[in-house]
């Protein structure tokens, strides 16, 4: 038992009998000094003296109490930690005003026509009949999955018809209609990648067009069925551009909340910036890696809320055996292509086949020390997550 020291040299034992009745502990005052008054702390009366001759025994070791918080306390701070982060990413800049929203909706509008009347004068140059040949584009990559930001470029892929070439129609003669056009600027190609696709701006927007050549002449109706027997007349290059496309409508039709799955994701997006690893050309996170890691915490975990969700994203692949792949699908699967072995992560599309990755035995040290390191914070209830993204 605590006991409370008078602040005068009073002698502590044996107390004055009327405060052992009382329970109250006095502090007198040296002489010339007023009187002070009576602390108030009450205290049970105090045990008597042990019998002479007895040894004292050494205190009792302290009793410790582990206290569990109430679910509905949990629950609260839960809701406030999901706000914050809401909020947060709303101050950061990391969500579109209506205003960039409408603006960035323009821009596909108006490419949506000029791919269209370029796919007239490809027919018109080949004699084929005006209207049979069309064309169109579609999005993925951020803008598709939601999650696309102020900065965020705008990822579309051209589909032509059969009679509109790579090398030529789209790199050549598209080219020469989008410089025509005073909406765009800073055009150029980058026709030896994996993925060859064009670069530039409209209205001051950053664009990836990149292009797949349909073996139909009705590239727009083509679009609504995307049959297997469609899929296999298409060349390599042309089906390495559709993957993106393919593998977007998996991810947004296998997450279960698709709010919650935008919302995390753009914390991961933001924390990975911040700390330095959303840098594919670095060998760290491509802008796939993360949505796919997202979705994975979001199917596993439906139920939870954003803050959850980000917690238990650190939660999971701080500990995750990156000799096993990272997949959408329950099922164990067999992938086409070996890139990305160091950190293993399997795209929702069939046939499967891996991320395509510049990770090294460097960049992965890096990537798992920040993920252990926001595993511990994300533990402490009295941390806020938002420190996790910033600092």
């Amino acid at each position: 038992m605590a006991y409370m020291t008078a602040v005068a040299p009073v002698p502590w034992w044996p107390p004055p009998p009327e405060l052992a009745h009382a329970g109250l502990l006095v502090a007198s005052s040296p002489a010339g000094y007023p009187e002070p008054q009576t602390l108030p702390f009450l205290f049970a009366p105090l045990p008597p003296p042990p019998p002479a001759g007895c040894p004292l025994l050494p205190p009792p070791a302290p009793i410790v109490i582990q206290l569990q918080p109430h679910p509905s306390l949990l629950a609260e701070v839960d809701h406030r930690r999901s706000s914050s982060l809401v909020q947060f990413l709303k101050d950061e800049g990391a969500v579109l005003s209506p205003e960039d929203e409408n603006k960035r909706e323009k821009v596909i509008r108006e490419l949506k026509k000029i791919v269209m009347h370029w796919a007239n004068a490809v027919a018109y140059e080949q004699s084929v009949p005006q209207g049979l040949a069309t064309a169109t584009v579609l999005t993925y990559g951020s803008y598709t999955l939601g999650a696309h930001g102020p900065e965020s470029d705008i990822d579309l892929l051209c589909l032509g018809p059969c009679i509109a070439t790579l090398q030529y129609h789209f790199f050549v003669v598209l080219r020469q209609i989008l410089q025509g056009r005073p909406e765009v600027s800073e055009v150029h190609t980058v026709e030896k990648a994996k993925v060859p696709l064009m670069r530039f701006r409209f209205t001051g927007i950053a664009v990836d067009l990149t292009y797949a050549q349909l073996p139909v002449i009705d590239a727009l109706k083509a679009i609504n069925t995307f049959s297997p027997q469609l899929l296999q007349k298409i060349d390599t290059r042309s089906w390495r551009s559709l993957s993106g496309v393919r593998v977007n409508e998996q991810i947004v039709q296998l997450v279960p909340n698709a709010e919650k799955f935008q919302t995390l994701l753009r914390c991961i997006k933001l924390w990975a910036r911040k700390r330095g690893l959303h840098c594919h050309y670095l060998g760290f996170f491509a802008g796939i890696h993360l949505a796919i890691l997202a979705a994975y915490v979001c199917r596993k975990f439906p139920d939870a809320s954003v803050s959850g969700l980000f917690a238990v994203f650190f939660q999971t692949f701080a500990h995750w055996p990156w000799q096993v792949p990272v997949s959408l699908h329950d099922e164990l699967t067999t992938c086409l292509h070996s890139e990305g072995r160091l950190m293993p992560i399997v795209m929702p599309c069939t046939p499967p086949e891996f991320c395509a990755s510049t990770v090294t035995k460097g960049s992965l040290k890096k990537i798992r020390e920040e993920l252990t390191r926001g595993y511990v914070l994300t533990r402490s209830i009295q941390i806020s997550v938002c420190t996790i993204i910033w600092k």
